[in-house]
């Protein structure tokens, strides 16, 4: 037949009922006829129990183990894993069920090995079997909670971590948060990573100082030293590597010693499984080493792509292992090596090509109760979207309890109100210094006034008999004073008083400066510093001067209506009439110059002041002026627009760049740009300038020569008439 099965026989129906079955291919079923799988139970309620005695090992009760492909011997060689389940107990009510891993590959799994239990008592544990709360991950803490209902994430060496996110099993694409304790600090971070970008450190709890942290990573306080180096496993079969070691030592002669296991009982915090390739051996290092101690500062593991451990998403297929050690406050250098007994481990980093590392520090610590920290632009927002009271408030001397009493300041708007209020007091009530919607700053107002006929006002001080005191009112010194009004009984009628200086002013003076005396000069000074200032009136100002000082234009015009026309003079001494940026020592913007008896320049001509005198060659300056081309043009539009020119208007004189090939002398670089004025595009580059002096020189003689050719002509015609 088909199978073979086994059940009983009702005499009284005549019926047979199968309990287990065996079929053609090696199934058994209990409970069913047609078996599915190589062992299937069905029943109704309980289907499989398992009984034994506890034994001082508690050993697991089933055992699940994968071999090799095409394995026959199922021998300890051919065994990739093994999982065991069981019971742990040591007395009446109490113990823990467990899954635990064969690191041993000996088909004994004990209690001892468990990397998840779920205790009598409903806590469980995974990667521990003592848990102390509801859920703990990692090492156990110890009870924390009151009630025992805790969630815990712990960790004995390096980061305890709990992370949140999405994504794709690709810790490179994937956008997730990590909650990371770091022991060695005392910390609790938050970070996150989206769009292949991890931003480190956004929130910062310090357990030391109480303080919090908000920022993000970037290029932080240079406060401590940073080495690193790497490490490269070969290719080779690492299961043939037992009790290798690496050791890192540091600058200060600290050492630590690790050791690679090929039999999957690496123990304690100092020893790692090889595995079955560099890979494994990488990341199983990797491991134990990032965020342990005992070195001289902290040492962190990353992948050849620099991204750690305890981050996730590490690839640690090139078997390539990168150690950084930073060790905040510490002087001097700061170096890691390594010493490996096998062949397949090396340091691809000599200890003098990292020697002293960096200096930047690769964590960071709130040193106030909040501290926000970036790199670049730092923004601490407060956000109310109703029209109700939002403030910044800062206390001192109060009684813990939030309530507006004792010293307090505060920055924020009241209910109903558009001004930013900055006060020193326990209210927003109060208008100590205000800032309306339009930038307007008032100071014991809360409405700045700005009905003015002339000008804008910016700064509102108010109040009667106010005054604002720039300088020592109490040393006699007072360098400016601004009155609202000055009443007295001898001048009732002035609205308003500036003084500037020390001396008392005339009472019905409405500007006074006075002289500032010392013991050794009496200084008669007035600066005008800003970018427009007029002066009216006459008497004195006609017979103002500057003694021994300089007029400084800031870059500025001189004109009659303080607008951008008239004179302008560059940091190089050259000046320009209606022309911003003059490229001559004088340049005029149009043609409008003029001379009541001349219409050309004086130039020194004395012959004291020359050598090396010679007369021009005239027929050389005839056949030079005949090479040349007199034209008529109109200038480009954009041009004209820029000079003030009107675009039809005919011009006439030489060509530049046909100049230079006869007068070269009379060609100049002016090193200018033309910009389009509407676009401010660059045109042209260089501009070139004529100087025709040479050229009126060589017309006369050229002129000169003409006349010595005629009166030869006129000469020899007068001979051949006579003839």
């Amino acid at each position: 037949g088909s199978r073979f099965e086994l059940g009983h026989w009702n005499d009284t129906s005549y019926t047979f009922t199968e309990r287990l079955t065996v079929d053609s291919k090696g199934r058994f079923g209990f409970g069913i006829a047609h078996p599915e799988e190589p062992f299937h139970v069905r029943a109704s309620g309980n289907s499989i129990r398992f009984d034994s005695k506890t034994s001082s090992t508690n050993q697991a009760a089933v055992l699940l183990n994968k071999y090799a492909g095409g394995s026959t011997t199922y021998g300890y060689n051919d065994l990739y894993a093994g999982f065991g389940l069981g019971v742990h107990t040591v007395g009446s009510g109490h113990g823990y069920l467990f899954v635990g891993f064969d690191r041993n590959r000996d088909s004994k799994i004990a209690g001892t090995e468990a990397t998840f239990v779920i205790d009598s008592g409903g806590k469980v544990g995974i990667g521990n079997r003592s848990p102390s709360e509801r859920l703990v991950v990692g090492n156990d803490l110890g009870k924390i909670s009151s009630s025992g209902t805790a969630f815990v994430i712990g960790s004995t060496h390096g980061p305890a971590q709990f992370v949140m996110g999405s994504g794709a099993a690709d810790a490179n694409r994937s956008n997730y948060s990590t909650f990371a304790w770091e022991g060695d600090k005392n910390r609790l971070t938050l970070s996150t990573r989206s769009d292949f970008k991890k931003r480190s450190d956004q929130l910062v709890l310090d357990s030391v100082t109480g303080n919090v942290g908000v920022g993000t990573s970037g290029v932080f306080p240079k406060v401590g030293v940073q080495s690193t180096a790497s490490l490269t496993f070969g290719d080779t079969e690492f299961d043939d590597v037992n009790n290798g070691t690496i050791a890192l030592i540091d600058s200060a002669g600290t050492s630590k010693t690790y050791k690679i296991k090929n039999d999957y009982g690496a123990t304690g915090a100092t020893e790692f499984n090889a595995g079955a390739s560099r890979a494994t051996a990488a990341e199983n290092f990797a491991q134990i080493v990032e965020g342990s101690n005992g070195h001289n500062g902290t040492i962190y593991a990353a992948d050849s792509a620099s991204v750690r451990f305890s981050s996730g998403g590490y690839d640690f297929s090139d078997g390539v292992v990168k150690l950084t050690q930073a060790a905040p406050g510490v002087a001097g250098n700061t170096t890691i090596t390594t010493a490996a007994s096998f062949d397949d481990c090396t340091d691809v980093n000599a200890s003098a090509a990292f020697s002293g590392g960096g200096d930047s520090i690769v964590y960071w610590n709130p040193s106030f109760n909040l501290h926000v920290l970036a790199s670049g632009n730092v923004d601490f927002g407060v956000e109310n979207v109703a029209n109700t009271s939002s403030a910044l408030w800062v206390g001192k001397q109060t009684n813990g309890s939030g309530i507006l009493a004792g010293r307090w300041s505060s920055i924020g708007y009241p209910n109903n109100n558009d001004v930013l209020k900055i006060n020193n007091s326990g209210s927003l009530a109060a208008s100590h210094i205000t800032v309306n919607s339009v930038g307007k700053v008032g100071i014991s107002t809360d409405s700045p006034y700005s009905a003015a006929s002339n000008g804008t006002d910016k700064l509102h001080v108010y109040g009667d008999n106010t005054g604002l005191i720039v300088g020592n009112p109490t040393g006699g010194s007072s360098a400016l004073r601004l009155f609202g009004s000055r009443v007295s009984a001898t001048s009732s009628n002035d609205t308003a008083f500036i003084q500037a200086g020390t001396s008392t002013a005339d009472t019905s003076a409405k500007l006074r400066i006075t002289r500032f005396d010392s013991d050794d000069a009496n200084l008669h000074k007035f600066d005008v510093y800003a970018l427009s200032s007029t002066f009216h009136g006459s008497g004195i100002f006609n017979t103002a001067r500057l003694n021994s000082g300089n007029l400084v234009l800031n870059d500025g015009w001189i004109s009659n209506d303080g607008g951008n026309e008239g004179i302008r003079v560059d940091n190089t001494g050259q000046v320009g009439i209606g022309v911003a940026a003059p490229s001559y020592q004088l340049e005029l913007s149009t043609n409008s110059a003029a001379k009541p008896t001349s219409t050309l320049w004086t130039a020194t001509s004395d012959e004291r002041v020359k050598k090396n005198i010679e007369s021009i060659d005239s027929a050389a300056a005839l056949d030079k002026i005949m090479n040349l081309r007199p034209v008529s043009f109109n200038f480009i539009d954009e041009y004209c627009e820029c000079h003030s020119i009107e675009t039809d208007s005919v011009h006439c004189n030489f060509i530049a760049q046909e100049v230079i090939d006869v007068f070269p002398e009379c060609v100049v670089d002016v090193g200018q740009e033309f910009h389009d004025h509407s676009t401010g595009e660059l045109m042209f580059t260089n501009l070139k300038g004529l100087d025709a002096h040479a050229i009126n020189i060589h017309m006369l003689s050229a002129i000169q020569e003409l006349k010595t050719q005629l009166d030869a002509a006129n000469a020899r015609i007068s001979q051949l008439e006579s003839n």
